[in-house]
């Protein structure tokens, strides 16, 4: 070929397939793109359709544009001094008239836009709700507002103009009408609700709460009964949870039912009545005393439901108690070391190992193993909160005291107040070594990062705060020099 043809074909768009979707009217509703390349392929349609408001960058760009506009005159207007004002007032007449009146063409046009097209917020229209004589109509109100915000600004780059003000209080009053401007219009965009408009009480809820005031228990809501995470709005705890989660969590969920719902970062949504092992030891040792259900719910198909008391019985669900359930904090006597977590986690699901008599951990402690009982009372939860509990244990010879609350990095263990180890207990909890005696064992979440990033912020804010403090000073001993060089 000679080089003229080469060149054509070098210049030859890359040739492609476009499928056309189109509605039972006949309008596009998707072009899908198809391989080009030789032999037999599928192109499949997700049912997607494209946005109806698409988002643009346009307004975007504008509204940064008339901003950088808006700062560069402002920063003019307060480096000029009244004699150069006098020369460029009309200038600035006439600009500040122009900027207004092209504000104004721009609303109207676009109220216009709206009317001609047939837009589906035209009932909004500004025009139409002056003909309609709706003068409590948000548009009018929207519309009185930017007229105001606009002849102020006006009036405060005239009365400039006119060397009325002087620089430290044109720039000051700029400063506030802008905090104004932005504090109206962004004062209503997070608007917050009553907690009891979005998620209202029942009467199962408030019969749990009143069950949780002597001490803490969890639940477990089965078929999507109390959604996860909605239940820390009533001061309730769930073991399932949208959140950060752990590895060893999971696992220890996947358990006790095999078919929940797992998804990204340790979620834990949904937990089948058929599918979960209503009896397995774990969901006791997870300290879940009552198990919640739709009221249509026939429990005869759950696995273990023979050994649940039903005790609640209303319109909103059904509230079983599990009589096996293990107390948020509670003193085991014996332990075990083994470093096969795997093993751990299969003996206490098929109950081949006992946790009322013995812990298991997963690195030897430096204390002797004692088969005596050591446990005079029951521990007892003191003080509860998400960052903090305190327990108060009493014991008849050394032991451990095991929590039911998952081993995490972060979390330090106070014992009379001296900090105590924390061993990972039972594959996923956590337990603290208890001599004889009573004893107040705190536990505390401290995580390193936190102390991270206050060694490093606090310096930060020192040298800002030195920075700016040095700038003013050596401005304050500018102007006390240039006042008493003065004649």
């Amino acid at each position: 070929p000679s080089w003229e043809e080469l060149r054509a074909e070098d210049r030859e768009h890359t040739p492609l397939i476009i499928l056309t979707v189109r509605d039972a009217a006949g309008a596009v509703v998707r072009r899908i793109t198809g391989p080009v390349a030789a032999g037999f392929h599928r192109v499949a349609w997700d049912l997607h359709y494209p946005s109806p408001d698409p988002v643009t960058l346009v307004l975007i760009s504008v509204a940064f544009a008339i901003a950088g506009l808006a700062a560069l005159g402002f920063d003019f207007l307060a480096q000029q001094t009244k004699v150069q004002l006098a020369f460029r007032r009309r200038q600035v007449i006439v600009a500040v008239l122009l900027t207004t009146a092209s504000m104004i063409a721009i609303s109207i046009a676009t109220d216009i836009y709206i009317l001609v097209t047939n837009q589906p917020w035209e009932s909004n229209s500004l025009i139409k709700v002056l003909r309609a004589g709706e003068l409590n109509h948000f548009q009018v109100r929207n519309a009185l507002i930017f007229a105001l915000w606009i002849l102020s600004g006006a009036n405060l780059i005239l009365a400039q103009a006119k060397g009325w003000l002087p620089k430290g209080i044109f720039a000051s009053a700029t400063v506030v009408l802008l905090v104004l401007d932005v504090f109206n219009f962004g004062i209503d965009y997070n608007p917050t609700l009553e907690p009891e408009l979005i998620m209202p009480s029942t009467p199962g809820i408030e019969f749990l709460q009143q069950q949780g005031k002597e001490q803490p228990f969890r639940i477990l809501g089965l078929d999507k009964t109390l959604f996860p995470n909605s239940s820390s709005i009533y001061g309730l705890n769930d073991i399932r949870a949208h959140g950060i989660g752990t590895d060893r969590y999971e696992q220890y969920i996947g358990q006790i039912d095999p078919t929940s719902q797992r998804g990204h970062h340790g979620t834990i949504s949904l937990f089948s009545h058929e599918q979960a092992q209503l009896d397995s030891p774990l969901l006791d040792l997870l300290n879940v005393r009552y198990i919640l259900v739709p009221p249509d719910t026939d429990m005869s198909k759950a696995q273990g439901a023979s050994e649940l008391t039903l005790i609640y019985a209303g319109e909103d669900m059904h509230i079983y108690e599990n009589p096996s359930y293990f107390p948020r904090a509670y003193a085991v006597c014996q332990f075990q070391v083994t470093q096969d977590e795997q093993a751990i986690l299969r003996g206490l699901s098929n109950g081949s190992l006992n946790p009322h008599e013995t812990v298991w951990l997963e690195e030897p402690p430096a204390i002797p193993m004692t088969n005596a009982g050591c446990i005079s009372e029951q521990p007892r939860v003191i003080r509860y909160t998400a960052n903090e509990f305190v327990i108060q244990a009493k014991m008849a010879s050394p032991g451990f005291l095991v929590v039911s609350e998952v081993t995490y990095p972060g979390w330090r263990a106070y014992v009379d107040g001296k900090e105590s180890h924390i061993y990972t207990a039972n594959y996923l909890f956590r337990a603290v070594y208890l001599p004889e005696g009573t004893h107040e064992v705190r536990f505390a979440y401290v995580p390193i990062g936190f102390w991270i990033g206050v060694a490093i912020s606090l310096p930060t804010l020192m040298g800002i705060v030195g920075v700016l403090g040095r700038a003013a000073w050596r401005r304050l001993r500018q102007r006390r020099t240039t006042k008493e060089a003065a004649p």
